[in-house]
């Protein structure tokens, strides 16, 4: 399952800047300790082809390019990949997330945002500052990397 989900990172994220200098899919390839050690033939095709794009034509590098792939396997494993079947219901999000905490950048909001931001009747940008909101790329990049590395 995990190889999956280095597969699914790089369909997802492959294409976001890790820092400065690098993609994530850079990172991840830089990381992978051997594909030999991944069991599943369809994701070390994915993470070729992947590899083979960033080389030959980086800017089509996205999602839709393998989700549309003409080999069709590789586009129904790109499809399980990101298939997501399950929704955050509105409710849940409301009542129930708020117990997980408020980002940082909410308190570095000058005073008046701030105000505004927590002012009755703006749920929605609070909603915005909720923890569970917060962009977790890399440490999903991390973890992914880090199951390869145990494998070897």
């Amino acid at each position: 399952m995990q190889e999956r989900e280095v597969a699914r990172i790089l369909l997802e994220y492959g294409i976001r800047k890790w820092n400065e200098e690098k993609l994530v899919a850079d990172y991840i390839f830089e990381e992978m300790v051997e594909e030999s050690l991944i069991d599943n033939a369809d994701v070390i095709r994915l993470i070729a082809a992947f590899k083979e794009l960033l080389q030959t034509t980086p800017e089509t590098a996205n999602r839709n390019f393998f989700i549309y792939h003409p080999d069709t396997k590789l586009s129904t494993l790109a499809v399980s990949l990101l298939n997501f079947p399950y929704e955050e219901s509105e409710h849940w999000r409301k009542e129930f997330s708020q117990s997980t905490g408020y980002q940082q950048r909410l308190f570095k909001q000058g005073y008046e945002d701030f105000i505004h931001s927590i002012s009755k009747g703006n749920d929605e940008k609070l909603m915005s500052f909720l923890k569970m909101e917060e962009d977790k790329t890399n440490d999903e990049v991390e973890s992914a990397v880090n199951y390869l590395k145990m494998r070897k």
